[in-house]
């Protein structure tokens, strides 16, 4: 589909920007890496993608209660920095995929009405009923839901001004008030990569035995990557599978096949 293939090529130039050196630290799932205290991996049924890392938030020293008490208060569950890539695993509704208040408001009449003063509206109504919204510097995917009529999101990359998410959080955001935000410390990178995902996806983190103490907030839930480029926010990508596969190289190869 035309809408696809435009986010797919959008994606992998927004991809290869990621430093190489986030993905120099992916490794071969072990025994060894499980042992890690700051291992990060995530499995499906025929991929894996593991990431080892340092800890920034909590303290890596904390006790079985104290970790405990953490996970069950904490909005933020832990922020692992993997290169010049920092992941931020969030205990709260603020990346659910469908009814989120802190993404941009998309309903029918939005779109009849709304978004075609600065976007390219098209609407796929066979079953999924899909919405495409694009610019030459937006694209935003969502899917419909039969039963409630909410709109879905699927997957998106935004480059402009425009849109706001998660209640401030715009392209030209400074990197201070995205650290302030997700409480990322000691970090003195110009240029990096944060993931924001939610704390229960990871299939091993250091407070897997604890995930129990998390809030068993809705889901499904979407992965965000902001992209920060001089100290400023400068690109969003969402999309559900952004850690569990290397996508960005995946589709860097499908735009160099073109």
């Amino acid at each position: 589909m035309k809408q696809l293939l435009i986010f797919s090529l959008l994606f992998a130039l927004f991809a290869c920007t990621s430093n190489d050196k986030s993905k120099s630290e992916k490794l071969q799932i072990s025994d060894n890496v499980i042992s890690l205290t700051d291992s990060i991996i995530y499995i499906t049924s025929n991929d894996q993608s593991v990431y080892v890392g340092k800890r920034i938030f909590p303290e890596s020293n904390l006790s079985n209660s104290a970790a405990k008490r953490h996970l069950a208060n904490s909005e933020i569950s832990s922020v692992i920095e993997v290169g010049d890539t920092i992941f931020v695993f969030l205990n709260n509704n603020l990346l659910i995929s469908q009814s989120n208040e802190t993404f941009p408001k998309v309903n029918d009449s939005l779109l009849k009405y709304h978004y075609p003063k600065a976007y390219n509206v098209e609407i796929d109504d066979d079953l999924p009923y899909f919405a495409y919204i694009s610019s030459d510097k937006d694209e935003l995917i969502l899917m419909k839901d039969r039963e409630s009529g909410e709109f879905l999101w699927e997957a998106a990359v935004v480059t402009d001004t425009i849109l706001t998410f998660m209640n401030g959080i715009k392209i030209g955001s400074s990197k201070e008030s995205i650290f302030e935000r997700f409480n990322i410390s000691g970090v003195n990178k110009s240029e990096l990569t944060i993931i924001l995902d939610n704390a229960r996806y990871p299939s091993h983190i250091w407070y897997e035995q604890y995930k129990s103490e998390l809030n068993n907030y809705e889901q499904p839930s979407i992965s965000i990557l902001l992209r920060i480029e001089n100290n400023i926010l400068t690109g969003i990508l969402m999309d559900g599978w952004l850690c569990f596969k290397d996508s960005g190289i995946l589709l860097l190869d499908k735009w160099n096949d073109n």
